[in-house]
């Protein structure tokens, strides 16, 4: 749990840099920074995190029928639900920072000079890339696991330019996360949790 917790804390700092940037160096409202509207949308939140969980669900459903080998059930126990409130309260948190810096901030500040929505998302989905290719998780294939880094950051980018705002991909960024440490993760991720269900066995270009 130690691990988890401090693997997490540099999106806080991540968080508040963010929006103390917008709110004194640009003299804007924090709320520019998520909506072209004056509030947010938590439908469109829940849309994307209901609609992802489901996807991740199917993916996951599939990739055991392919894959029994590579899946480890471990009935929940004390230390699944020792984690439980953890990861509810540090992982919304982190995808909140992630998209406030890299599709709020940075896109924003792409389409100063980028007008295509498609290639602002091609871009935002490369800078989005970079950085989680420290990842440990790259171990099982650099390029299929850059490929899904990059992916899941154009489609965050696309949704937000396409819905002028952050909540779907707020609510994907979360719904995804949450399923990973909960429902399956990964003996290699980078954030470990006591998940329902563990892959012991990677395959790269089936998460492509």
């Amino acid at each position: 749990m130690a691990n988890y917790m401090a693997v997490n804390i540099p999106s806080w700092f991540l968080c508040l840099f963010t929006l103390l940037v917008v709110r004194f160096l640009h003299s804007r409202p924090v709320l520019s920074l998520i909506t072209t509207t004056d509030k947010f949308n938590w439908r469109r939140l829940a849309f994307g995190a209901i609609a992802w969980f489901g996807l991740a669900a199917l993916a996951g459903i599939v990739g055991w029928i392919f894959f029994p080998h590579s899946y480890k059930f471990v009935p929940p126990g004390a230390a699944f639900f020792l984690y439980l409130p953890v990861v509810l309260l540090f992982t919304p948190l982190q995808c909140l920072a992630e998209e406030l810096f890299f599709r709020g901030y940075l896109l924003q500040s792409l389409g100063k000079w980028v007008r295509n929505i498609w290639f602002a998302s091609i871009l935002n989905g490369l800078i989005f890339m970079l950085p989680h290719l420290l990842n440990p998780e790259v171990s099982y294939g650099m390029l299929p696991m850059a490929i899904c880094y990059f992916g899941i950051g154009f489609i965050l980018a696309l949704a937000t330019l396409r819905t002028n705002g952050l909540e779907v991909a707020i609510g994907v960024h979360i719904a995804n996360n949450l399923f990973d440490a909960l429902i399956i993760n990964d003996v290699r991720s980078v954030l470990t949790t006591e998940s329902i269900f563990v892959c012991v066995g990677g395959h790269p270009w089936y998460e492509v």
